[in-house]
């Protein structure tokens, strides 16, 4: 009986002595969540603290140099939308320029052999010779804009496209003009590929209906739609190369007079 109320005793001895653990345990934690709560809230204070004097000192630079901050930054973020916005509806211009010319070259290539009736046992392209006006139709001008057209002229066994290529100043016209006269002399690599443009545009090319036997036909309207996607982009490439090599010689020729 002695022996069983000594271990009754110790049990609620020791569980006394749990209970006040867990008390300065809960009281630790508690303690230690405040502090750490304290110290977010200085970091934070002084995270704003820095935020605003670097502010500060930025709004002090600009009205040194004579420019409201405000104003400054309300015509920085005008010009970055203007900038995106313009990119937006020149890429989204550029897309219904190929797709309208795309679909008109669809309609328009459907081509048969059809013997002249000029000469006997002889072939022409009739849109080239326009002898007769019954085997050729109206022709189709697809504009862009003022610098960039395409003009289709279509006949009963050939069709012709000719088109003018954006050349934005001097540089871009001389590197186009350069760039289309080397395509041209390799004319028989293309097959398709005019020698001479039509008057007035860079580039021609002529598709009969021999092209349309030996060649399917939506490949040849990919190869002209891909060919006008593509043609500025190799321009504008071709003159930032001029323009960095330029720079290049500029400075290494300026440097003999340091």
């Amino acid at each position: 009986m002695i022996g069983e109320c000594f271990q009754l005793f110790t049990w609620c001895l020791s569980g006394c002595l749990l209970s006040q653990e867990l008390l300065k345990y809960r009281d630790a934690t508690q303690m230690v969540a405040v502090e750490t709560t304290q110290e977010d809230a200085m970091a934070e204070i002084l995270v704003r603290c820095l935020r605003w004097r670097k502010s500060l000192r930025r709004t002090e630079r600009l009205r040194s140099n004579g420019v409201p901050p405000r104003t400054s930054w309300l015509k920085t973020h005008r010009h970055r939308k203007t900038l995106t916005s313009d990119s937006f509806s020149q890429a989204n211009t550029l897309r219904l320029y190929l797709t309208c010319i795309r679909n008109t070259l669809e309609a328009a290539m459907c081509l048969q052999n059809f013997p002249c009736q000029e000469v006997e046992r002889h072939n022409k392209p009739e849109v080239e010779l326009k002898t007769s006006p019954e085997l050729l139709l109206n022709p189709v001008l697809i504009c862009r804009n003022e610098a960039e057209k395409c003009l289709i002229e279509t006949s009963i066994n050939s069709i012709r496209i000719s088109m003018k290529v954006k050349q934005a100043d001097e540089l871009e016209n001389i590197l186009a003009k350069k760039f289309l006269r080397f395509l041209s002399m390799r004319a028989e690599a293309f097959q398709v590929l005019r020698r001479k443009p039509v008057q007035g545009y860079d580039i021609s090319f002529l598709i009969t209906n021999y092209h349309c036997e030996d060649m399917h036909k939506h490949k040849l309207i990919d190869f002209i739609v891909q060919f006008m996607e593509d043609i500025d982009k190799e321009i504008s490439e071709l003159k930032l190369s001029v323009n960095t090599r330029g720079r290049l010689v500029a400075t290494e020729f300026l440097k003999q007079f340091l």
